[in-house]
């Protein structure tokens, strides 16, 4: 193990962060800020971004200077310059539902024992002040607005409610266990370094494969959906060998769902780890925001149902674009006629599935039905089995002999994918289909 990667043992205290690190208003002495718990039904009001509204906190000392890591849509990955703190990792965001949603998560995970071994939990929030912050930094990073808005907020509360004063963003520091690689980028690079020895890679990553499984019924345990695993949020625990999830801002109880519903189930634009009752639940929380009255009395038309199913299979981003109807059947005809007509077989599969269940009938029928909790508890294993299935064809896919093991492996993944809400299989059932494929003899080397 390359010594930059260890980290200290885990008997150690919670890790605090050096005074530089501290991204506080308030004199250091007070404790962390406490954020409000959310009630269940406030979460149902969905604010943007630009609606917080800043509070009189003090500038940070001039000293403090921050360096950029990596940025994604709303979060950018940052450390404090001149730490020797390798082990934790800060992230920068614009405060939200999600940045709070993060940290009640966090606190029911840290029921499970040794949850720091498999879950990325939050260790604290601070309030961050962004005119703080380098100018070069808060360019690079995506979600901070330009610097000219911030120092607009300094106009005075006289003015009348005629003009109009440009509102600032709240920015807070969420600081985490740092894990320096992601689950599927450490299997690629161990690849890399290692070309010749397939057999090993296969064995970490089917070895992984049962460990995620379990990570899921921890979860579910706690009654919990993850609701956004995919390759940036799942990472690698060197020290333990074994994948860690993180990114909980999407995450929710399943006794939530009809409190958080509208907050649950944002616009749908073909997110590839949501299986297709989520894009069709998705619609339903959009009729109940343009109609709260008498959105469960709506129906569904022919043409919507067809709709979503189209979209759902042929945007760009699918996973049935991407992964899958990829290779054409032997014939005379085009590759891309053969896939393209497999595809619009599936997409006709899923029409009729939905449209024989609920066309015609009000919205709250499929509401009622898509939101089971024997349904709900098969989405993080939708979205785990697209993982593993992209992981699968960039790591073995080329490998020139594969094994009756990894092609069964494979076919499972795909009865996961391919099956409807009502069909698909619960995860202790892929549990136990994985662990008879795993232990037959040899499952991972190749007879010739």
């Amino acid at each position: 193990m390359n010594p930059q990667y260890q980290m200290q043992p885990q008997e150690q205290p919670p890790i605090q962060m050096q005074p530089q690190m501290q991204i506080q208003m308030q004199p250091q002495e007070q404790p962390p800020i406490q954020m409000q718990p959310m009630q269940p039904m406030q979460m149902q009001e969905q604010q943007s971004p630009t609606s917080y509204h800043d509070p009189e906190l003090e500038v940070l000392e001039e000293q403090y200077q921050i360096e950029l890591l990596m940025q994604g849509k709303s979060t950018c990955r940052i450390k404090p310059r001149n730490t020797s703190r390798e082990e934790t990792e800060t992230r920068v965001e614009i405060k939200s539902e999600l940045t709070e949603n993060q940290q009640i998560i966090s606190s029911i995970l840290k029921k499970i024992d040794h949850h720091s071994k498999f879950f990325q939990t939050v260790d604290r929030v601070d309030p961050l002040e962004i005119n703080s912050i380098q100018e070069d930094e808060v360019e690079d990073c995506r979600p901070f607005p330009p610097k000219s808005i911030m120092q607009t907020q300094t106009q005075t509360q006289t003015q009348t409610q005629t003009q109009t004063q440009t509102q600032t963003p709240e920015f807070v520091s969420i600081s985490f266990r740092k894990f320096p690689h992601t689950w599927k980028s450490f299997l690629l690079e161990q690849k890399r370094k290692n070309n010749n020895h397939a057999s090993t890679h296969a064995s970490i990553f089917f070895e992984s494969t049962l460990q995620m499984i379990h990570l899921l019924e921890k979860m579910q345990s706690l009654q919990l959906v993850h609701f956004d695993l995919h390759e940036d949020t799942v990472f690698y625990n060197e020290l333990q060998g074994c994948p860690v999830f993180s990114s909980f801002g999407m995450s929710f109880q399943w006794t939530q769902i009809e409190t958080r519903f509208e907050s649950i189930f944002r616009p749908y634009e073909n997110y590839r780890p949501w299986p297709i009752e989520v894009a069709f639940l998705a619609q339903v929380a959009s009729k109940k925001r343009d109609n709260p009255v008498r959105w469960k009395d709506e129906e569904w038309t022919r043409q919507e149902i067809r709709e979503i199913c189209e979209k759902f299979v042929q945007h760009p981003e699918s996973i049935f674009r991407k992964y899958l109807f990829r290779q054409s059947i032997t014939s005379s005809s085009s590759s891309t006629t053969q896939t393209t007509t497999t595809r619009e077989h599936f997409v006709n599969q899923l029409e009729e599935y939905f449209a024989n269940k609920y066309e015609n009938q009000p919205v709250e029928k499929m509401f009622q039905d898509l939101t089971q909790v024997s349904i709900m508890k098969t989405w993080d294993l939708y979205s785990l089995a697209i993982l593993l299935l992209e992981t699968n064809t960039e790591l073995l896919e080329n490998q020139p002999d594969k094994t009756a093991a990894i092609m069964k492996y494979v076919d499972v993944l795909k009865t996961v994918i391919y099956s409807m809400p009502e069909a698909r299989p619960s995860v202790e059932y892929i549990e136990n289909t994985m662990r008879d494929i795993f232990e037959t003899p040899n499952p991972f080397v190749s007879e010739k």
